[in-house]
């Protein structure tokens, strides 16, 4: 028997609503939608399919829409056209502290997001993006669909990548933005394809992850990629597995649509709280869909090569050109001579201004383009050496800057309560809070990659963060009070694996104080060239719990 989302995805398929909306909302307004806000499988869950969710509890007649950015990629235009369509159509009623009335979000899956959308306004929206060549419509930003693909954001340009990968995401992406064949997956389906040593592609936690690898073949070296299957955060998070395969950059499109054949007609229907690929993997074991994609793909497939990021570690040392920390911040060697600058944007969320600002220098220093990436941050590509000392000058670099404090280099958040109805917690603004005052009391050298999620969601992916924090609530005095579970020690690449949660339901007020006492104590006692990820695991959760309770406390934890 068809489950209660497939019987409504049956009576009207979302993709077919871009109509209605264009007709009928656009014109007739937020009353005209049909259906109840609460059921999560009527006409508002269609409208995810368009990017569209409503914006939270407190304001439900406005949307949050997500923008898709294959790889992250914009040019400096497109760059314009987005921040330009938030000051027109995404102006908040009330200032916000930080940001004004006008400001978007880079997300970690390298979309923006904007809010305060007017259901009226959206077919206006739509005609600037599609004049710019922005995706629109029924895409892939939300839905039960492939997702926006991620991937190196200076992919093509990086004097340190093995294999280029900018082609590769836009192949996919074009080919499943057009396909009406996807479009009614078990549940959303995501993949990150990346030829970058650092491993910023993150494929440990996609659906599908394409690393860089090289195979040996009758003494000839070919290169390619590695992929992994069956990762993913969110409630109940799994690492991706090893699925031994090595395809070369004309297969990758392949594999993606095979193995899409696979989940869609083989993915569990019945469980949607079960329905991504993970868990049908978990259950089965790799071996399931490495068989099926091989039965199905229309190429042989092959055992692992050798992983280009072998020697890699995530969030290691850093080198002469000023850190690599998978997050390509800072000012790096391209492969053509020119350079990049990674522009640190705190929390990932900027002014409006700032992002028409950024296309400006795009275009006065750069190549003409902007790169998003999954740390929330802004790439400006191309830009001549001799002109650098000229680039640090500009304004801009004040507000979202190249050489961040290693606080706000490791800062990320989600939307949080401001805009998500499934948020306990705030998260920008206080993000941002935390950043100054960390910035203000404790000197480290290394960054710390802290991460505040408003759920257990993981938007902010805080698993994988050295210390991430899960927001909850908490009682403090008899009141009920906004608080999180603080957990250490997550992390990718070579080495990958979750954090452990060391302490639960702290107060956020204090939340900021055991981040504040284990950064300095992890400066006092690291070793040589050692993490905080690395310290975390030597010292142990055990320990790092004890110092969090005594700084929750004030008191020794018992025995």
């Amino acid at each position: 028997m068809p489950s209660k989302v497939e019987r409504w995805k049956e009576e009207r398929d979302p993709v077919e609503l871009g109509k209605t909306i264009r007709e009928k909302y656009s014109e007739e307004g937020f009353e005209a939608i049909e259906g109840d806000q609460d059921d999560d499988s009527d006409e508002f869950e269609r409208l995810k399919w368009y990017g569209l969710y409503q914006q939270n509890d407190k304001n439900p007649e406005y949307f949050m829409h997500r923008v898709k950015i294959p790889g992250g990629v914009l040019t400096a235009d497109q760059a314009r056209t987005i921040g330009n369509a938030i000051k027109e159509y995404a102006e908040g009623p009330e200032a916000n502290p930080h940001f004004g009335k006008t400001f978007g979000d880079v997300t970690t899956r390298q979309c923006i997001q904007m809010h305060w959308i007017d259901i009226q306004d959206v077919p206006d929206m739509w005609r600037d993006f599609e004049e710019a060549g922005i995706p629109t419509g029924a895409t892939g930003a939300c839905g039960d669909v492939f997702r926006n693909i991620v991937g190196c954001p200076v992919a093509g340009v990086d004097a340190r990548e093995k294999v280029d990968a900018s082609g590769l995401v836009d192949d996919v992406a074009e080919y499943f933005m057009e396909s009406d064949e996807f479009s009614n997956l078990p549940r959303k389906f995501k993949v990150s394809i990346s030829g970058c040593v650092e491993g910023c592609g993150q494929g440990e936690i996609n659906d599908l992850g394409f690393h860089p690898a090289v195979k040996e073949e009758d003494g000839e070296e070919i290169p390619g990629f590695n992929v992994m299957a069956g990762g993913g955060l969110g409630r109940g998070g799994i690492m991706a597995e090893d699925l031994d395969v090595f395809v070369e950059p004309d297969e990758v499109l392949e594999f993606n649509r095979a193995a899409a054949v696979v989940f869609r007609d083989e993915g569990n229907r019945e469980q949607r709280a079960r329905a991504r690929l993970r868990y049908k993997i978990d259950e089965e074991g790799p071996e399931w869909l490495r068989t099926r994609v091989a039965e199905e793909a229309e190429f042989t497939l092959r055992s692992a090569g050798r992983d280009f990021r072998e020697h890699q570690r995530y969030n290691d040392s850093h080198d002469e050109a000023g850190g690599h920390y998978c997050d390509h911040v800072g000012v790096h060697e391209q492969k053509d001579g020119d350079y990049y600058a990674g522009l640190q944007v705190v929390t990932g969320r900027f002014k409006a201004d700032w992002f028409l600002e950024a296309a400006e220098l795009a275009e006065e220093y750069g190549d003409g383009e902007l790169r998003l990436t999954q740390r929330q941050n802004i790439i400006i590509t191309g830009i001549s050496g001799d002109r650098l000392d000229e680039f640090f000058d500009e304004p801009l670099l004040e507000q979202i800057p190249v050489d961040p404090s290693p606080f706000r280099r490791g800062a990320i958040s989600c939307t949080g309560t401001e805009f998500c109805s499934l948020a306990l917690i705030e998260t920008k603004n206080r993000m941002v809070d935390w950043v100054k005052q960390l910035e203000e009391e404790v000197d480290v050298d290394s960054p710390i990659r802290f991460h505040l999620s408003g759920c257990n969601a993981s938007c902010a992916q805080p698993q994988i963060a050295d210390i991430g924090f899960q927001g909850t609530k908490a009682r403090e005095d008899g009141e009920l009070v906004e608080a999180v579970n603080i957990g250490v020690g997550g992390g990718l690449g070579s080495d990958p694996g979750f954090l452990d949660w060391a302490v639960r339901s702290v107060p956020c007020d204090t939340a900021v104080e055991v981040v504040a006492e284990m950064a300095e104590t992890y400066e006092r006692e690291k070793e040589d060239g050692e993490t905080f990820r690395d310290y975390a695991h030597r010292v142990g959760t055990e320990e790092l719990a004890e110092q969090a309770h005594e700084t929750v406390t004030g008191e020794e934890a018992s025995a």
